[in-house]
């Protein structure tokens, strides 16, 4: 069976998350992106990431989502 995870931080080192996912037999199903500003000024980018994974590597993808951050 699989789980839906839900992972939110920012565009940095994405890709490896994405890649993590992919090696554990999951899938990236949607991913919204968000910016963040106040007035004129950027205050930052946030990323939100659907994801299907397997349940026995639910562990390890909030282990590698937090390690990655």
């Amino acid at each position: 069976m699989y789980s839906i995870v839900v992972s939110c931080g920012g565009y940095y080192r994405f890709n490896e998350f994405r890649e993590f996912i992919e090696d554990t037999g999951g899938l990236v199903i949607r991913r919204d992106s968000l910016t963040i500003r106040r007035g004129i000024f950027f205050l930052r980018n946030e990323l939100r990431a659907l994801c299907v994974v397997p349940e026995d590597e639910v562990e390890n993808v909030a282990r590698e989502a937090s390690r990655i951050g």
